[in-house]
């Protein structure tokens, strides 16, 4: 639930609408009212569908009536005095609703977080006064400070400032429990120790652009330094995985810009067996799960000397032995690929290949994606790189668990999700949706979903189960895009999902 709160941005509506005049002079400035009210209810709408709050739903329903009521008078020809005051006192309830509602939706989020914070700290203080440590002390006073900057803002009902405090308390919290425990100390030097070597990949990115200008190269250079800073961000905030995720994504798309901007100077030794390096690592982290979960003796036992030639080719690149690192890691390369094979279940080594780079080439691509947003893009733009997201994530645990075919079909919707959004942000295909026909097409997409799972009906393979899972999934995704607003995302989400029953209609087929 923390996560969520701390994504409804749209809690500073509150502050907002308090401020805002409810007594308007003429019909100008009600119209005026009228769209600062259109916004608010937007936000609330939002806000509460979040958190599934029914009592604040039905204050919402209330100040869209109050809404159509007030529209409604100043619609008139010659709306008089009297209209215009009644009108005025509408927006007024109308504004009161949304507060209430607001402040019904976040009441339950406020207090667990209060709950959750206090239980936090209960286990700091102990933790921290029995290890000695300046750095998880000094961490646990910031978090008590927040904790009462949290508890006056509460008081003073500024709740999104509450949320804030709660918020940064609690992840100070469980930092200083991490630094008291050590268990984050080692976390945190391998964090540095990858942020240096991202500094220095940087630097020769930044040296050979200079000597090979590329425009493509360039980009995805620019796109690596802002996914370096997010990395730093969440740091900063005390969240130490995802600041390693955004960091080993910085890497790749690094990477990716030198191979770029190399041209002619493909002979750069050290940038050749940094990059093999990396790759190689990331080969083995791909394979760790899919090897574990195979069972197979003989892969484990060739996984673990791939390991070996890994950390033998980082010795001999450290001691400038670029040419015996290459072929140590040509060595580990070829053992992960054929642990891969033997835990394949007689998957042809070419489709496990395929399946694996393409999860990785698509986590690269939603990084971009992410990072070349614009904050003026459209909000379905954003909606369809979430997707992206989700969909991948399905890829990589099918992947794991060795349906190689289910998730090469969630990459490819990962990917249809991506190309959607880049359209969108580029304004190059608007594509108007409206309410009306959204919810046309869900209806349609309910109808294929009942007649698909008729049809099925238990008489075909685990494959179409499988696909037509993966089609009810995806529509809850589009449900979920409707029920906020972004019409054209889910239209795309609904696509996808007919696509993969009709898939699921198939002649049952191996995985």
């Amino acid at each position: 639930m923390l996560k969520y709160v701390l994504n409804i941005t749209l809690v500073c509506f509150l502050t907002t609408i308090v401020a805002l005049p409810v007594v308007a002079q003429t019909r100008g400035d009600l119209a005026k009212q009228i769209q600062r009210l259109d916004r608010d209810l937007e936000r609330a709408r939002e806000l509460v569908n979040s958190f599934d709050n029914r009592r604040a739903l039905e204050l919402v329903n209330q100040a869209i009536q109050l809404r159509t009521e007030a529209v409604r008078l100043l619609e008139k020809n010659s709306p008089t005095k009297r209209d215009l005051t009644e009108a005025a006192a509408r927006i007024k309830m109308a504004r009161a609703k949304l507060i209430t509602a607001a402040k019904l939706t976040l009441d339950g989020p406020v207090r667990r977080l209060r709950s959750e914070l206090e239980e936090l700290l209960i286990r700091a203080d102990d933790l921290v006064g029995r290890s000695a440590n300046r750095e998880a002390q000094r961490t646990l006073n910031e978090a008590k400070k927040n904790r009462n900057s949290a508890e006056r803002a509460a008081s003073s009902m500024q709740i999104e400032k509450a949320v804030e405090h709660f918020r940064v308390a609690v992840t100070l919290g469980k930092r200083s429990i991490q630094l008291a425990s050590g268990s984050g100390n080692a976390d945190i030097d391998k964090l540095r120790e990858e942020r240096r070597k991202f500094e220095n990949l940087q630097d020769r990115a930044l040296e050979l652009l200079t000597l090979h200008p590329n425009d493509r190269a360039e980009q995805v250079y620019r796109q690596a330094v802002n996914s370096s800073k997010s990395a730093e961000n969440a740091f900063h905030n005390g969240d130490i995985d995802l600041a390693r995720r955004l960091l080993n994504q910085s890497v790749l798309l690094m990477l990716r810009a030198i191979d770029l901007s190399h041209g002619d100077a493909r002979s750069v030794s050290i940038d050749r067996v940094d990059a093999a390096l990396f790759q190689v690592k990331d080969l083995l982290e791909r394979s760790r799960e899919l090897i574990a979960a195979s069972g197979r003796p003989r892969a484990k036992v060739l996984l673990e000397r791939a390991r070996r030639f890994i950390q033998d080719a980082e010795i001999a690149a450290r001691s400038g032995r670029g040419n015996e690192a290459l072929t140590k890691i040509e060595l580990a390369r070829n053992m992960l690929r054929r642990a891969e094979r033997l835990s394949g279940a007689g998957v042809p080594r070419q489709f496990v290949r395929k399946v694996t780079d393409e999860i990785s080439k698509t986590k690269i691509d939603i990084v971009a994606a992410r990072a070349s947003l614009g904050t003026d893009a459209p909000r379905d733009a954003d909606r369809l790189i979430r997707m992206a997201e989700w969909t991948l994530r399905r890829a990589e645990k099918a992947a794991a668990s060795g349906f190689r075919r289910l998730a090469l079909e969630a990459v490819l919707a990962s990917q249809r999700f991506l190309a959607r959004a880049d359209q969108l942000s580029k304004r190059q295909s608007g594509g108007v949706a409206s309410k009306e026909q959204t919810q046309v097409r869900l209806g349609q997409l309910d109808a294929a979903i009942s007649e698909t799972e008729q049809n099925l009906n238990g008489a075909t393979g685990e494959w179409n189960r499988q696909l037509l899972q993966s089609a009810k999934d995806i529509r809850k995704l589009a449900k979920d895009s409707f029920n906020q607003g972004n019409y054209r995302a889910a239209n795309e989400a609904v696509q996808v999902s007919l696509e993969l029953l009709r898939k699921s209609s198939r002649k049952s087929s191996n995985n």
